[in-house]
């Protein structure tokens, strides 16, 4: 009995395993190709020294930018920006300044993102304080006159300093909206 039990077992195993060859889905090992890295944009063209005013389509300057050096690219229609200097314009009047170590302009859609060492400055006006805020990473919307960072910021004006994580700031209405961790410090002995 124990020798026809083997004998079955193995004709069954053979059985199945010729069929599980004939039904089953072979699995081939994939092949492994390298990855191509996305070749970097080419420039076609760069300056050094530049600088630039944009105008409204009222015929007054929308800002006005310098740059030590600005590599455009035709693929993405961008400008790279290294030290770069902006003055944004409302009413024909500069009311904020921006600096950054790098920044990138969307030609098409207005917008200008600026990174490392960012800092907006307002000056002082007869109704409120200078405000100057810095940044690692701010988007300015020049066509929405808006800018937004996603990044921590510090804000000083007057004896005050403020500290947060994000900040919305509507420039066309002088509105500040900032997003998280909040903290502020006034300082009543300056």
């Amino acid at each position: 009995m124990h020798r026809h039990y083997y004998i079955v077992t193995l004709a069954l195993l053979f059985v199945a395993t010729i069929l599980s060859d004939k039904y089953l889905p072979t699995f081939e090992p994939l092949s492994l190709k390298p990855v191509e890295k996305e070749k970097p944009a080419a420039s076609d063209f760069f300056l050094e020294g530049v600088t630039t005013t944009v105008m409204h389509k009222n015929g007054k300057p929308d800002y006005k930018m310098t740059a030590d050096h600005v590599s455009h690219f035709p693929d993405k229609d961008q400008v790279k920006l290294d030290k770069v200097n902006f003055k944004l314009f409302q009413a024909s009047q500069s009311v904020w300044s921006a600096s950054a170590q790098q920044g990138i302009v969307e030609n098409r859609a207005g917008i200008i993102h600026l990174k490392n060492k960012v800092v907006l400055h307002r000056p002082k006006t007869q109704t409120s304080e200078a405000i100057t805020l810095t940044t690692s990473e701010l988007h300015i919307f020049t066509k929405k006159e808006f800018a937004e960072t996603p990044a921590k910021v510090k804000i000083t004006s007057g004896n005050s300093q403020v500290d947060a994580v994000g900040m919305h700031l509507y420039l066309d209405e002088g509105r500040m909206e900032l997003l998280s961790s909040i903290r502020t410090r006034y300082d009543s002995a300056q």
